[in-house]
């Protein structure tokens, strides 16, 4: 009996690790950016990392595409608590003329495991010879994923005057707001593929997310049944309690 109990004890342990690692939700502010400057402008910029998880996380951050070899990553390795959030602050030099992407990767792993989950900030400038002024502020970039750049009015044609502005949402849009990959509302989450909201999955479905699927466990990259679960643990309960 107490080989029994041992054994179910271990097992216990050993699934709910697991399920914690397959729960990591990545979560950042600024997924997106498009900045205008001039060639052998040094840019100062951050990127605002969340954990919004139950466990603790290690953050690690690197540069992939046009700019990688100009941008230099301030905070590239940190750990944020649950419900913790950081600015990760990077500078990028502009050395191309003309538009590039660049992507900040953020990959997101709970302390002690070496699996996880990671999003990527894309960084798209776009740089001439002629000086350009970015219209927004320090608390305007952290507060969501919507960044504002606006081109001063000498340098724009009259008749553009009125397409100056670029509001992008790295998301999903709903009723004139952002929302963030994943987030759910009624039973719909926000689609990194589609940028739209659609159905949460049922069980036996294909996933890669808790998110997608209705009873919030994904295992297996396959949707579990809520009643599945919760008839796993009326067996432990029943077990413990010498019911069965």
């Amino acid at each position: 009996m107490k080989k029994k109990i041992v054994f179910v004890i271990s097992f216990l342990v050993a699934l709910i690790l697991i399920i914690n690692v397959l729960a990591i939700t990545p979560s950042i502010g600024n997924a997106r950016m498009i900045l205008k400057a001039t060639t052998g402008d040094i840019l100062e910029k951050s990127i605002l990392v969340k954990n919004t998880n139950d466990v603790a996380v290690n953050i690690i951050l690197t540069a992939s595409g046009d700019l990688q070899n100009s941008i230099i990553i301030k905070d590239s390795n940190f750990t944020l608590q649950p419900n913790e959030e950081k600015n990760a602050e990077f500078t990028i030099k502009v050395t191309k003329t003309g538009t590039t992407e660049t992507k900040i990767n953020v990959q997101f792993t709970p302390v002690g495991e070496r699996n996880g989950a990671g999003l990527f900030s894309t960084i798209v400038v776009i740089a001439n010879e002629t000086e350009i002024k970015q219209n927004y502020t320090d608390s305007d970039k952290n507060e969501s994923d919507v960044i504002v750049v606006e081109m001063p009015e000498k340098d724009i044609p009259e008749e553009k005057l009125n397409d100056t502005i670029i509001v992008l949402c790295n998301g999903c849009e709903l009723n004139n707001k952002c929302y963030t990959f994943g987030f759910r509302i009624e039973n719909n989450y926000c689609d990194d593929n589609s940028s739209t909201f659609i159905n949460q999955k049922t069980p036996n479905s294909i996933c890669n997310n808790n998110f997608e699927c209705d009873s919030n466990l994904c295992i297996n990259n396959q949707c579990v049944s809520g009643s599945l679960w919760q008839k796993i643990l009326n067996w432990f309960s029943h077990l413990f309690s010498g019911k069965i």
